[in-house]
């Protein structure tokens, strides 16, 4: 904590494009192709934001935008703070749901040894030098899960689907997530069925009845088409952008004393991206065609998504083995993604990792070590082992997709 806390005081880049989308998006304004110009102030500075294209570094969803109203308005040195506070709650938050699965103290104690390792690593400390969201997927994961098997009531399913609808329109792809758990729909009934789809329904007509809102989400796809574009070296649309004023002291943070924390606090992270085309140019020198990345995600998934189903179908479906299954396709779909996920997106495998130490079983030791082994590698940076974070992430893969064709046990209440 005491590291995080100086991690902090250096900078946390990437916070600043959400926070700048948030303020423009509640001034009725576009982030996603912002460029500061002259007079524009500090309220929407962003000394990442000064290059050669077109599109803002904005990445993140308008709903996320809408997530941070409550304290967009605060200067940056405050909302940084903030930030770090909320990301340490939501581990809190984390852990807690899955120390309500855990039946067994052994798992209790293994759940706490999971989460205290997982500060080591470098993607931890990377997400929050970097101010990033990315923890919000694993939390958002967990407690869907905990509210659609802990109990069959109305509200809780509700809560369920608040989760459901909050983790879609913060990552679009998360709706892979959910594709296993349609094969246990028919445990429920029609009621239940409605009142869980409920909140996603209201915020689509809430996104489909507001021209604004329409307007945000073209935007943000044309954002993300043209990051692609960044990432695959495809050539994005360049224009000419005003060069940065170079802000000294803005909104708390001032350049001079930042410079001197990151002196006197040097802490090294090291960031790989495992990307499958990443893989493939160092393999091969040569890119893949987004096309084919495509192509080849939607084939791995609907591969997998079959063979779970084929597995699991004979002795019949439940929450745990979903959980699994629906996580590795979202992984999937992330290795495979055109746009380089450094390595604070290690952060989304906190939900996989924390469910398994809750329901672990000493007869699945084998795939536990894998999983350890998985969890090691990211935390070491080894020399002489290339790639190791990469390694270790797509080691845990390969675990969770055995554990979603295992028969598993669901957690004791």
């Amino acid at each position: 904590m005491y590291r995080d806390v100086q991690l902090e005081k250096q900078n946390t880049g990437d916070l600043r494009n959400r926070v700048v989308g948030a303020r423009m998006q509640k001034d009725g304004l576009s982030p996603y192709f912002y460029k500061w110009k002259k007079g524009d102030g500090t309220r929407y500075y962003d000394p990442a934001n000064f290059d050669t294209v077109q599109v803002s570094n904005v990445t993140a969803s308008p709903f996320f935008h809408h997530l941070l109203y409550p304290i967009a308005e605060l200067p940056q040195h405050s909302i940084s703070k903030y930030w770090l506070l909320i990301e340490y709650t939501m581990l809190a938050m984390l852990l807690l749901l899955a120390l309500l699965l855990a039946g067994t103290q052994q798992q209790q104690w293994l759940l706490l040894l999971t989460a205290c390792s997982f500060l080591l690593t470098e993607g931890w400390k990377l997400h929050v030098g970097n101010g990033q969201n990315y923890l919000v997927v694993p939390l958002l994961a967990m407690a869907f899960y905990f509210f659609m098997r802990n109990t069959k009531s109305l509200p809780v399913a509700l809560a369920a689907g608040v989760c459901a609808a909050t983790f879609i329109l913060i990552k679009p792809n998360a709706v892979v997530f959910f594709l296993p758990f349609l094969f246990l729909l028919n445990k429920y009934s029609f009621r239940y069925i409605m009142v869980l789809l409920l909140p996603m329904l209201i915020a689509l007509v809430w996104i489909f009845s507001s021209s604004q809102e329409m307007f945000f989400w073209k935007q943000y796809k044309e954002n993300i088409a043209q990051q692609i574009k960044i990432h695959q070296q495809e050539s994005p649309v360049v224009q000419k952008n005003e060069p940065s004023p170079g802000f000294a002291i803005w909104e708390g943070m001032d350049q001079a004393q930042i410079k001197s924390d990151s002196i006197r606090h040097p802490i090294h992270i090291y960031s790989e991206n495992g990307n499958v085309f990443v893989l493939f140019r160092i393999a091969f020198h040569k890119n893949i065609p987004t096309s084919t990345l495509f192509v080849l995600s939607a084939a791995c998934i609907f591969l997998l998504l079959l063979v779970f189903y084929l597995k699991q179908r004979p002795a019949g479906f439940n929450w745990l083995n979903a959980a699994y299954a629906g996580y590795a396709l979202f992984m999937m779909a992330d290795f495979f993604s055109p746009v380089y996920r450094h390595q604070y997106y290690t952060v989304q495998w906190l939900f996989p990792l924390l469910l398994s130490a809750a329901v672990y079983r000493p007869a699945l030791r084998n795939v536990y070590l894998m999983l350890a082994a998985g969890l090691l590698l990211n935390i070491l940076n080894i020399p002489f082992v290339p790639m190791e974070h990469t390694i270790g992430e797509y080691i845990m893969l390969v675990a969770f997709i055995v554990l979603s064709l295992r028969r598993e046990t669901e957690p004791i209440q």
